[in-house]
């Protein structure tokens, strides 16, 4: 699904020649989509492994919302979307009806059936929304006008692809499937779904939820949220496509952000995806803007992101030997490449999911199918970010070598890094090499996760390291410009008074004078 709409997006974007064409592949490859996961919804369930999420909610705002989603294929097609007895894009008085429902599965619910309704109104007819509140139970009740369904079929419309109309000239088409998908979620409520229908005149389905929370137990409920709601966006991108045609917003954010000319192409980014097709596709959606690096497993990923220390690596989760969970927890705990991002790419939309992979470090977490410009926007904000924490550090190196903030997850490795330095402090030999040799990393390596850290190159590194630690040995009066020089490795007065100016702006001596003298003339 991956790359039948990304590369649908693609063409969409390029071509001049029938794009109604594209729109109707996509549309119907998101129809595709929905079915899919409903499918998986279902199955799912019938294992036991749905968890419920329940929060209290003011119905009456959920439903609104929810539905208000359908209102321009509503006026499409001529057809009078009333809630309350009231056209639902009229405001009315703020009423309230709270129940405890998980959002996401409530919201495709109503989603079924208000698609449902529309689907079999003819134009100038209506789909009422209706919500009742009793002592015990709350109603939502969605009833439209149309051809209606037979008495003998009513008892089987919620099975399994079961089609109330089996003959060869359908007018209508369907799976089977959103019904069945209904009843189940329902029933995790702890509440059912009734449908009473005449031919010809009126169809209706009433949603019957208990009132309160014991119906629940403890785990089932979320206890720190509000009675806002978002909108679910994987039931929603059906419809944005089917009444709007538009594209994604994150396009629109995309060109918010953009980077240097000249910094772009050093990025290196590795995709780790065992899909041949998908990794070139997500491959090609970046190759312009960055140095790709490709692995087809997790473990091969994790030998060549040791090795390249790239700048941001996007992995799959379902892979053979070693997932995506795993390679980034390998990632993230060691000290050569804890601070490189890691998006993880997945079909696993599920709240645990997300918890799961966030939980071990994972820095952003896409779905898939996922939308090309989302992925882009994601990168370059990510490296972006990275780049900005760079510079910052850099700065207060130069400026403030002894407040330093180094995120956790570096600290280990910047305190080896300066332990080997401090260790050699005096020696003017001292190189990279024999720094490389001490760390245990590779010239390569050890360039890259310093620039990665500091911004810096290790030479830069090392001579700003020694710099640091004459500024605090003058500061201290620890001796004449020649001592010091000599105790932090520079056996060349001359090449360090140059050094020392071009990172603090001042010769030696002026700096003694700002900071020693000044001090001594205040005392």
């Amino acid at each position: 699904m991956t790359l039948i709409l990304g590369i649908l997006d693609k063409y969409l974007r390029k071509s001049e020649d029938n794009p109604s064409d594209f729109k109707v592949m996509k549309k119907n490859a998101h129809r595709l989509l929905q079915l899919i996961n409903q499918l998986l919804e279902l199955s799912k369930i019938e294992s036991g492994n749905v968890k419920i999420q329940a929060q209290k909610t003011n119905l009456y705002k959920f439903v609104r919302r929810t539905a208000s989603s359908f209102l321009s294929l509503a006026e499409r097609k001529s057809i009078e979307l009333l809630f309350d007895g009231l056209p639902l894009g009229v405001s009315s008085e703020n009423k309230e009806l709270f129940v405890f429902v998980d959002q996401d599965k409530m919201e495709t619910v109503i989603y079924n059936l208000l698609s449902n309704a529309l689907k079999f109104t003819p134009p100038g007819e209506k789909v009422l929304i209706e919500l009742i509140s009793g002592e015990i139970n709350a109603e939502i009740k969605i009833a439209n006008t149309g051809i209606g369904i037979r008495e003998e079929k009513l008892p089987f419309i919620f099975d399994r692809f079961y089609q109330a109309d089996e003959s060869e000239t359908r007018k209508y088409e369907g799976t089977g499937i959103g019904l069945a998908l209904v009843k189940e979620l329902v029933e995790l409520h702890h509440g059912k779904v009734e449908v009473e229908s005449v031919v010809d005149a009126e169809t209706s389905f009433k949603i019957i939820l208990p009132l309160g929370q014991k119906h629940f137990i403890s785990d089932q409920i979320i206890r720190n949220s509000a009675n806002e709601f978002e909108t679910n966006t994987e039931y929603q991108v059906d419809r944005i496509i089917e009444l709007t045609e538009s594209r994604s917003e994150i396009e629109s954010i995309g060109s918010k952000f953009s980077l240097k000319e000249s910094s772009v192409r050093q990025d290196i980014i590795l995709i780790v995806e065992d899909h041949f097709d998908l990794r070139n596709f997500i491959s090609e959606q970046l190759e312009n803007e960055y140095t790709i690096f490709e692995a087809e497993e997790g473990e091969k990923g994790l030998i060549l992101a040791e090795e390249l220390i790239p700048d941001l690596i996007i992995s799959d989760i379902m892979m053979p030997k070693m997932n995506g969970y795993d390679l980034c927890r390998e990632i993230k705990t060691n000290y050569k490449t804890n601070h490189i991002p890691v998006i993880l790419l997945t079909a696993k939309a599920s709240f645990e999911s997300k918890i799961e992979g966030l939980e071990i470090g994972a820095d952003d977490y896409l779905i898939k199918p996922f939308n090309t410009d989302e992925l882009r926007t994601r990168v370059k904000n990510l490296i972006r970010i990275r780049q900005q924490m760079r510079e910052k550090f850099r700065e207060e190196m130069l400026i403030k070598p002894s407040e330093v903030i180094v995120p956790s997850n570096q600290k280990v490795f910047i305190q080896k890094l300066t332990a080997i330095i401090e260790k050699h402090i005096e020696d003017e030999n001292f190189s990279v090499e024999i720094l490389c040799k001490e760390i245990g990393m590779s010239r390569a390596q050890l360039h890259r996760k310093i620039k990665a850290v500091s911004n810096q190159s290790a030479t830069e590194f090392i001579r700003i390291f020694r710099l640091q630690r004459a500024a605090d040995l003058i500061k201290q009066d620890a001796g004449n410009m020649a001592e010091i020089a000599y105790k932090v490795g520079f056996n060349s007065q001359a090449y360090f008074t140059k050094s020392f100016q071009e990172v603090y702006g001042c010769t030696p001596g002026e700096y003694k004078k700002k900071y020693v003298i000044a001090v001594r003339d205040r005392v």
